[in-house]
């Protein structure tokens, strides 16, 4: 229960949790870029990359709801407790063993545990099945790609400081790339680029 600001854990996976749903909203448009008439791999390739983001989301979602959301919001209780004498000194000693077991829970722990590999590992199946699908179609440049995969990578490693956010930045500068070729495609080959 000394861990270094409760309040602030809870509330970063307040917002981090509907967050991640973006994410997942993100790479869901981006295999949408992906036409069924560019080809069969990669039509397949694009809708394995939604699978893995589907279940990127339900597990990270589950991860950030338990080590985030609950965790932080049961330290925070306990502490109010303790401090208003309606817990003793080894009940707190007992509640802080069952949170402890449960951040290190093989099932539910924030490390390791299979709901924190199993979204770990989709989002970056997810990012490399992506990242596949969109070089199939010859419309996106190599190196945005390399920075999807990075992303997906980054954020498989951990998503804690500093690998979320540098994953995060990774991403962000990805899309962006994407978006800014696609862009730059559309007013080429409208001659708008030609005038300007």
């Amino acid at each position: 229960l000394g861990y270094f600001g409760p309040q602030w854990w809870f509330t970063l996976h307040m917002i981090q949790t509907p967050m991640m749903g973006l994410v997942a909203v993100g790479l869901w448009l981006l295999a949408d870029k992906v036409a069924s008439s560019e080809g069969l791999a990669a039509t397949i390739f694009a809708w394995l990359s939604r699978v893995a983001t589907f279940v990127f989301l339900i597990y990270y979602t589950a991860l950030d709801s338990i080590g985030g959301i609950g965790l932080g919001k049961t330290i925070e209780i306990t502490e109010q407790l303790a401090r208003e004498g309606k817990l003793t000194p080894e009940q707190v000693m007992g509640v802080a063993q069952v949170l402890n077991r449960t951040w290190t829970n093989a099932w539910v722990g924030g490390v390791g545990s299979f709901i924190s590999l199993t979204g770990s590992w989709a989002v970056f199946a997810s990012a490399l099945l992506l990242a596949i699908a969109l070089f199939l179609t010859e419309k996106v440049p190599w190196p945005a790609l390399i920075l999807l995969v990075a992303f997906g990578w980054e954020l498989q490693v951990s998503h804690t400081m500093p690998h979320g956010p540098i994953a995060f930045g990774l991403l962000i500068i990805s899309a962006f790339w994407i978006w800014w070729s696609g862009r730059r495609q559309t007013e080429l080959s409208t001659g708008e680029g030609l005038n300007g």
